[in-house]
């Protein structure tokens, strides 16, 4: 609609000199053109189309970046900006969302004790495999299921499962005798949070740095490490809930100086043994106590006593 003035010559038209570079292959700029009169040398030509491919791929890779940002904190709220597959399980009535600490897991509805909340799985590997992730974020997530063995989420982005938290007063523990497995301890309210105690299955202190606790429970130890498993007051609190290699640590350092590793498996031994020579060496006697109690009156009115007796 707009007519463009006459004495102002139109962008479509090139320049000798513009037209010379246009036209030139990546064969040409090899070559010496003495009809070309551009300010740029045909090396420097060169050099620019590469760092201009460098540029390119830069800013692809922030875009991808950038774009797994956007897509982790629509994940944390709750939406996801595209289907994505979840390789945890978790219950139906939970769900992520922001909490006074960050991203959660809550209960939308009334969980039941030892219902079984969080299955998580990812990859197994070894202390030495998992040292090297200590110095990227994924260190968040790692979990020890094991005495020198350690999961890993599968992916690069975060799924409900990853978001349960620490407490010193926690609602849930391994109760499935599982070390993936969160069930549980008690009965959940609406809009209540699912934590666990990080001190249920942490030991290892080259995967695990010191935390600082800010629960503010009544139970809160200011302070997270891989020795809170030898704290006396939570071998009862915890009990059942511990996961199973923590367990194995409890038990090993409860057990006397210079006593069997296989402590607990000789004791049971011991008792069945000794169970079994009681019943040989105690038989039932049953003895009519007299009905005058003017005779015996510690054996009672008329009453059937039992004892024991020692037998050769």
């Amino acid at each position: 609609m707009f007519e463009q003035p006459s004495d102002v010559s139109s962008s479509d038209e090139e320049s000798p000199d513009d037209h010379c570079l246009s036209s030139q292959s990546d064969s040409d700029l090899d070559s010496n053109h003495s009809g070309c009169s551009s300010s740029l040398s045909l090396i420097e030509a060169k050099e620019l189309r590469e760092v201009s491919a460098v540029l390119d791929d830069i800013y692809h890779e922030a875009k991808d970046e950038r774009e797994a940002e956007v897509h982790e904190e629509k994940l944390k709220m709750g939406k996801p900006s595209e289907p994505i597959v979840h390789y945890s399980w978790v219950h139906p009535s939970l769900e992520a969302r922001e909490g006074p600490f960050g991203c959660g897991l809550y209960a939308n509805e009334r969980v039941q004790k030892n219902e079984t909340l969080v299955v998580w799985t990812g990859r197994i590997l070894s202390a030495e495999e998992a040292l090297p992730i200590m110095d990227t974020e994924d260190r968040h997530y790692i979990l020890q299921v094991g005495e020198g063995f350690y999961q890993v989420p599968f992916g690069k982005y975060r799924e409900p499962a990853d978001w349960t938290n620490h407490s010193c007063d926690p609602n849930a523990g391994f109760g499935k005798k599982s070390p993936i497995i969160l069930s549980a301890m008690r009965d959940i309210e609406v809009n209540e949070q699912i934590l666990f105690d990080y001190g249920m299955c942490e030991t290892d202190p080259r995967l695990w740095e010191p935390m600082e606790c800010q629960c503010n429970t009544q139970y809160c130890r200011k302070w997270i490490t891989t020795d809170d498993y030898k704290r006396p007051e939570l071998w009862e609190r915890y009990e059942g809930y511990w996961s199973p290699h923590v367990l194995e640590c409890i038990q090993k350092y409860r057990q006397p100086i210079g006593s069997p590793s296989s402590a607990s498996s000789s004791s049971s031994a011991f008792k069945a043994n000794k169970k079994n020579q009681s019943k040989k060496a105690y038989v039932w006697k049953h003895k009519k106590s007299d009905k005058n109690p003017k005779k015996k009156k510690s054996q009672g009115k008329g009453v059937n006593m039992i004892r024991f007796v020692r037998v050769a």
